[in-house]
């Protein structure tokens, strides 16, 4: 996990990335779809900090909450609440 690099992957879909060669795609943390590096970047803290055992999954979530409200973070019209909205439960935990 640390010695991946953080990659805004705006318009990628998860799709389109595996088409990506994978010794890329293993260096590489990102999200799909999700362009705004601060936001891939806070997942990523989150993620490490679940890995390294210094957050509970609870902890995570509330911090990851709080980072794409403080980011402005808005779904694109017609996803909230779907996997393809940042904000669900659903697409916390999977990126988590």
């Amino acid at each position: 996990m640390r010695a991946k690099v953080t990659v805004p992957a705006a318009g990628m879909s998860s799709a389109d990335w595996d088409g990506v060669d994978p010794d890329i795609r293993e260096r590489s943390y990102w999200t799909a779809r999700q362009g705004h590096y601060a936001r891939v970047q806070g997942f990523r803290d989150r993620s490490q900090g679940i890995v390294d055992g210094n957050l509970s999954e609870a902890d995570a979530l509330r911090e990851v909450r709080a980072m794409l409200k403080a980011t402005g973070y808005q779904p694109e019209p017609g996803t909230e609440g779907t996997i393809q909205d940042l904000n669900s439960d659903a697409r916390q935990r999977l990126i988590l």
